[in-house]
């Protein structure tokens, strides 16, 4: 049997899945943000089938030892992590299990794992870095930088101990200044600058704690970068609330039609249940013009079998109402976080 539980509403929506087994966090940096994603409720989803415990046969001791430094010594490990003591430094990492790649790297200050104090960095499924930074006390701390996946710099930002603005600075595949966007408490809150090829001001857009207020600047169609709006007026809507006016309520009816249609057809992949595999995968879609979905492409995949399973639920889409900027539909792009985890 299935439960479904409301948990209030995110800055940027995610459906938790959950299973019987042990647990896991992963906080993913987002790249290609082509607009701040709005608020949706949280939805999870239990399943009953138990863990299968790991004995003799699913011993993963030494499975990531090549990746160990000198005098590095494991502490313990799973199909998909291995916790491990350098000195007074614990470290905890990630892979993509099903080829063994690195997916994430933090040092520890406690051997609980619960304080990141140090180095940390996360690589694309396939391996190439997608962020770097460092964290004191659990705080990051000075310049942190996000990758696209060709290596190129996408998103640059500075963290101060105490202080909770944070100004970030994106740049596109090729390396050209995207956009620049203030943030407060992880809250969109200030100007939302875009910029052209020639680094000109095409639009400014204010946001306070995360909504949109206004336009300081209106955006004009060079806003439309490789044919995605960064800001719209209206995002794209869930079918199936039709008729209801004003917009706002009408999005919220949306927002939680989507949830209920991805609860009701997304399944935790036995093997990937099986095996402890857990963590946040991120699959990104482009709603067209037409309210299709389009473009379907995993950011993070955790291993084969659930980057499938988002990547299907995704494709699987119903037609929705299109987002729209100053009346005319346009292209819009969703990043979708998906959190499978194990109980």
């Amino acid at each position: 049997m299935l439960y479904l539980f409301s948990l209030g509403f995110l800055l940027i929506s995610a459906v938790l899945l959950t299973a019987s087994g042990g647990g896991n966090h992963f906080s993913p940096m987002h790249n290609k943000l082509l607009f701040p994603l709005l608020l949706l409720a949280l939805l999870v989803i239990t399943g009953c089938s138990p863990r299968i415990t790991q004995d003799a046969t699913m011993n993963f001791d030494g499975r990531y030892a090549a990746d160990f430094a000198p005098g590095e010594v494991e502490l313990e490990a799973t199909y998909q992590h291995v916790w491990t003591r350098l000195g007074d430094t614990y470290i905890k990492r990630m892979y993509f299990p099903s080829t063994k790649t690195l997916t994430s790297y933090g040092e520890y200050s406690d051997d609980k794992f619960r304080t990141l104090d140090g180095a940390y960095r996360s690589y694309y499924d396939e391996g190439p870095l997608r962020a770097e930074g460092r964290y004191l006390d659990g705080d990051r701390i000075g310049t942190w930088k996000e990758h696209h996946r060709n290596g190129i710099v996408s998103q640059v930002e500075e963290h101060t101990p105490g202080n909770p603005v944070v100004n970030r600075t994106h740049y596109d595949e090729e390396g050209i200044l995207s956009h620049t966007s203030r943030h407060v408490n992880g809250k969109l809150d200030g100007e939302w600058t875009t910029y052209d090829e020639d680094g000109k001001v095409t639009g400014i857009a204010i946001y306070r704690e995360g909504t949109f207020v206004e336009y300081k600047q209106a955006p004009t169609s060079a806003t439309e970068a490789k044919g995605f709006y960064r800001v719209v007026h209206q995002m794209p809507l869930f079918p199936g609330c039709e008729g209801i006016e004003p917009y706002d309520e009408r999005k919220v009816c949306a927002d939680r039609k989507m949830l209920e249609h991805i609860y009701s057809n997304i399944r935790y992949p036995s093997h990937a249940r099986r095996y402890g595999v857990e963590g946040m995968a991120v699959v990104s879609f482009v709603i067209e013009k037409d309210g299709n979905v389009t473009s379907v492409e995993t950011i993070r995949g955790l291993d084969y079998d659930i980057t499938a399973e988002i990547e299907r639920i995704a494709a699987g889409l119903p037609q929705w109402e299109p987002g729209r900027q100053h009346g005319e539909p346009v292209r819009v792009q969703f990043n979708l976080p998906v959190k499978f985890r194990l109980e």
